[in-house]
């Protein structure tokens, strides 16, 4: 069978659970650049589906959450899994989110913020 990942959603927002470095409320939320389908190809150009999970036909969904600081680096340090499906396709999910290249940052009227995102995965067969 060959594998496809399926990306669930674009970026969910945790509702209220945004961390601004300043006390001003977010008026313009992080984004991947050009868009969530970049998103989507980036993550299924980089994610391998693990052997294990392919081997025992383990399919479901990753939820991770991770911190867009206000240069629009992932602060890997802040990446995890909040609701796994298996250790090795919680840490694919881990690793291609820590590895994404610079997102358009939050903002506030005045500058940009950090800010929470959480980010569901689906890893399916076809």
């Amino acid at each position: 069978m060959k594998a496809v990942i399926i990306l669930i959603g674009l970026v969910s927002l945790f509702s209220g659970a945004a961390y601004a470095q300043t006390s001003a409320a977010i008026e313009k939320f992080a984004r991947f650049p050009d868009g969530g389908d970049k998103l989507y190809e980036y993550v299924k150009k980089k994610m391998i589906y693990p052997a294990d999970a392919k081997k025992d036909s383990i399919s479901g969904v990753v939820y991770v959450e991770f911190i867009v600081d206000v240069d629009g680096t992932v602060l890997p340090e802040t990446v995890k899994v909040i609701k796994g499906l298996s250790p090795s396709c919680d840490a694919e999910a881990v690793k291609i989110i820590k590895a994404t290249p610079k997102w358009i940052p939050a903002a506030t009227k005045s500058a940009a913020t950090r800010q929470w995102i959480s980010f569901p995965v689906s890893f399916v067969f076809e």
